[in-house]
Protein backbone atom coordinates (compact mmCIF):
# COMPACT_ATOMS: atom_id res chain seq x y z
CA UNK A 1 0.00 0.00 0.00
CA UNK A 2 1.31 3.75 -0.47
CA UNK A 3 0.54 7.52 0.18
CA UNK A 4 1.84 9.35 -2.56
CA UNK A 5 5.31 7.42 -3.98
CA UNK A 6 5.97 6.00 0.11
CA UNK A 7 5.27 2.51 0.29
CA UNK A 8 3.57 1.75 3.50
CA UNK A 9 4.26 -0.76 6.10
CA UNK A 10 1.05 -1.97 7.56
CA UNK A 11 -1.64 -4.34 7.75
CA UNK A 12 -3.32 -4.92 4.31
CA UNK A 13 -5.83 -7.59 5.52
CA UNK A 14 -8.64 -6.35 8.00
CA UNK A 15 -12.17 -7.13 8.95
CA UNK A 16 -14.58 -5.22 7.36
CA UNK A 17 -18.26 -6.12 8.39
CA UNK A 18 -19.56 -8.70 7.17
CA UNK A 19 -15.80 -9.14 5.09
CA UNK A 20 -12.19 -10.02 5.28
CA UNK A 21 -10.87 -7.00 2.99
CA UNK A 22 -7.44 -7.24 1.14
CA UNK A 23 -6.53 -3.85 0.50
CA UNK A 24 -4.65 -2.97 -2.64
CA UNK A 25 -3.93 0.65 -3.90
CA UNK A 26 -3.58 4.02 -1.99
CA UNK A 27 -3.76 4.39 2.19
CA UNK A 28 -6.92 6.99 1.43
CA UNK A 29 -8.59 5.25 -1.06
CA UNK A 30 -7.92 1.96 0.88
CA UNK A 31 -9.90 3.55 3.81
CA UNK A 32 -12.72 4.65 1.78
CA UNK A 33 -13.19 1.42 0.82
CA UNK A 34 -13.20 -0.20 4.14
CA UNK A 35 -15.56 2.50 5.58
CA UNK A 36 -17.99 1.77 2.59
CA UNK A 37 -17.72 -2.16 3.18
CA UNK A 38 -18.19 -2.34 6.91
CA UNK A 39 -21.22 0.22 6.26
CA UNK A 40 -22.81 -2.67 3.78
CA UNK A 41 -21.38 -2.17 0.34
CA UNK A 42 -24.11 -0.60 -0.73
CA UNK A 43 -23.10 1.08 -4.38
CA UNK A 44 -26.46 3.71 -3.55
CA UNK A 45 -24.63 4.92 -0.40
CA UNK A 46 -21.49 6.00 -2.12
CA UNK A 47 -21.07 9.93 -1.79
CA UNK A 48 -22.21 11.48 -5.22
CA UNK A 49 -18.87 13.73 -4.59
CA UNK A 50 -15.85 11.52 -4.24
CA UNK A 51 -14.19 9.55 -7.09
CA UNK A 52 -11.00 6.78 -6.13
CA UNK A 53 -8.39 6.13 -8.06
CA UNK A 54 -9.27 4.34 -12.00
CA UNK A 55 -7.58 1.03 -10.35
CA UNK A 56 -8.62 -2.18 -8.58
CA UNK A 57 -8.65 -1.46 -4.90
CA UNK A 58 -8.79 -4.73 -3.46
CA UNK A 59 -10.39 -8.29 -2.70
CA UNK A 60 -13.40 -9.07 -0.83
CA UNK A 61 -14.65 -12.37 0.70
CA UNK A 62 -17.79 -12.36 2.49
CA UNK A 63 -17.11 -14.18 5.85
CA UNK A 64 -20.03 -16.66 5.55
CA UNK A 65 -19.77 -18.42 2.48
CA UNK A 66 -16.51 -17.80 1.17
CA UNK A 67 -17.09 -15.74 -2.05
CA UNK A 68 -14.41 -13.93 -3.12
CA UNK A 69 -15.24 -10.22 -5.68
CA UNK A 70 -12.88 -7.27 -6.54
CA UNK A 71 -13.61 -3.73 -5.58
CA UNK A 72 -13.40 -2.26 -8.59
CA UNK A 73 -13.67 1.34 -10.24
CA UNK A 74 -14.05 4.96 -9.23
CA UNK A 75 -17.72 4.73 -7.25
CA UNK A 76 -16.49 0.96 -6.01
CA UNK A 77 -18.87 -1.92 -7.05
CA UNK A 78 -18.43 -5.62 -6.28
CA UNK A 79 -17.32 -7.71 -9.06
CA UNK A 80 -17.44 -11.68 -8.00
CA UNK A 81 -14.40 -13.69 -8.70
CA UNK A 82 -14.66 -17.37 -10.41
CA UNK A 83 -11.35 -18.20 -11.15
CA UNK A 84 -9.65 -20.44 -8.86
CA UNK A 85 -6.04 -17.55 -8.63
CA UNK A 86 -6.88 -14.04 -7.86
CA UNK A 87 -4.77 -11.06 -6.92
CA UNK A 88 -4.99 -7.31 -6.70
CA UNK A 89 -1.83 -4.78 -6.71
CA UNK A 90 1.15 -4.13 -7.91
CA UNK A 91 2.51 -7.67 -7.66
CA UNK A 92 -0.46 -9.49 -8.84
CA UNK A 93 1.20 -10.39 -12.28
CA UNK A 94 3.65 -12.17 -10.09
CA UNK A 95 1.29 -13.89 -8.02
CA UNK A 96 -0.57 -15.04 -10.27
CA UNK A 97 2.09 -16.66 -12.32
CA UNK A 98 3.34 -18.56 -8.87
CA UNK A 99 0.00 -19.62 -7.82
CA UNK A 100 -1.04 -21.52 -11.44
CA UNK A 101 2.29 -23.05 -11.17
CA UNK A 102 1.04 -24.73 -7.95
CA UNK A 103 2.77 -22.02 -5.27
CA UNK A 104 0.02 -21.19 -1.97
CA UNK A 105 -1.17 -17.78 -1.74
CA UNK A 106 1.51 -17.17 0.76
CA UNK A 107 4.15 -18.25 -1.31
CA UNK A 108 2.79 -16.34 -4.38
CA UNK A 109 2.84 -12.98 -2.60
CA UNK A 110 6.51 -14.03 -1.03
CA UNK A 111 7.57 -14.76 -4.53
CA UNK A 112 6.00 -11.23 -6.36
CA UNK A 113 7.62 -9.06 -3.11
CA UNK A 114 11.20 -10.44 -4.43
CA UNK A 115 10.13 -8.51 -7.71
CA UNK A 116 7.98 -5.41 -7.22
CA UNK A 117 8.82 -3.18 -4.87
CA UNK A 118 5.26 -2.25 -3.10
CA UNK A 119 4.35 -5.69 -2.61
CA UNK A 120 4.93 -7.86 0.73
CA UNK A 121 6.24 -5.85 3.92
CA UNK A 122 5.18 -9.20 5.28
CA UNK A 123 2.33 -11.46 4.46
CA UNK A 124 -1.08 -11.13 6.27
CA UNK A 125 -3.45 -14.25 5.80
CA UNK A 126 -6.17 -15.93 7.22
CA UNK A 127 -7.51 -19.15 6.23
CA UNK A 128 -11.10 -19.07 4.53
CA UNK A 129 -13.38 -22.66 3.69
CA UNK A 130 -16.55 -22.74 3.31
CA UNK A 131 -18.35 -23.36 6.69
CA UNK A 132 -21.41 -25.83 6.98
CA UNK A 133 -24.45 -24.24 8.12
CA UNK A 134 -25.54 -25.32 11.36
CA UNK A 135 -28.55 -28.00 12.08
CA UNK A 136 -31.72 -26.48 12.93
CA UNK A 137 -32.48 -27.58 16.88
CA UNK A 138 -35.38 -29.83 16.90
Amino acid sequence: MCSGGLALECRKLVKAGRFWYGQAGTATDSEFCRLWLEAGANVGAWPDDLELDDQSHGIVVRSRTGEAYFIDGKRPVLLQCFSPHIAVGSGSDYALAAMRLGKTAVEAVDFASQSDLFTGNGVDHIDIRKRPKPRAKR
